[in-house]
C-alpha cells in the first residue's frame, strides 16, 4: 500500500536539447509546415493525420502510438521565433495534462539547437502508479522523439 502523504497530483518539467548540424529554417519547416506528417520521421509514431479548424493551417493532429490514439492541439505558435507549444490528449489516464513545447535556436546558418520541454501533472493515487518510472518513460521517448526529429532534418534535403 502507498504512503498516504504522497497522494495526490505532481507536476512535472523536462527539458531536452540536441544540437543539429542543419539549418534553424531546416527544422523549423518540419515541425510546422509538415505537422500532420509526424509518422514519417518519429519513430514512435505508427500513423498521423493533420486537423484543420476552418483555416489552411494544422492546428491539430491525431496520432497513433504505443500510447494509443493521441489529438494534439497547438496553443501557440511563432514562426519567427520557432517557436510552438501543444497540448497532448488521450494520455493514460493518470496523465491530468501533458504539454510538448518545441523552440529551434539558429547557432549559425547550418546549424541548431532544438529544444523539446515537456510539462505534465499526473495524479500519482493510483494504487500500481510509480512517479519516477512514469517520469523516465516519458523523458525516453521526448528524447527518442528530439532524436528521430534531428536525424530527419540532417537527412531531408531542404
Amino acid at each position: 500500500m502507498k504512503d498516504p502523504k504522497y497522494y495526490g497530483d505532481a507536476q512535472i518539467h523536462l527539458v531536452n536539447e540536441h544540437n543539429a548540424d542543419v539549418s534553424c529554417e531546416s527544422v523549423w519547416k518540419i515541425l510546422n509546415k509538415q505537422w500532420g506528417d509526424i509518422s514519417t520521421w518519429a519513430s514512435s509514431i505508427e500513423s498521423s493525420e493533420a486537423i484543420y479548424y476552418g483555416s489552411n493551417s494544422a492546428r491539430g493532429r491525431s496520432c497513433t502510438s504505443d500510447m494509443g490514439v493521441l489529438t494534439e492541439s497547438i496553443t501557440e505558435c511563432n514562426p519567427t521565433t520557432h517557436h510552438m507549444c501543444y497540448d497532448v490528449n488521450g494520455m493514460p489516464n493518470s496523465f491530468k495534462t501533458f504539454t510538448n513545447t518545441w523552440d529551434v535556436e539558429a547557432v549559425d546558418d547550418t546549424h541548431c539547437k532544438v529544444y523539446l520541454t515537456t510539462d505534465f501533472r499526473v495524479d500519482t493515487r493510483e494504487e500500481n502508479f510509480n512517479l519516477a518510472e512514469a517520469r523516465m518513460d516519458i523523458n525516453n521517448k521526448m528524447c527518442t522523439l528530439l532524436d528521430d526529429l534531428c536525424d530527419y532534418a540532417c537527412n531531408t534535403p531542404s
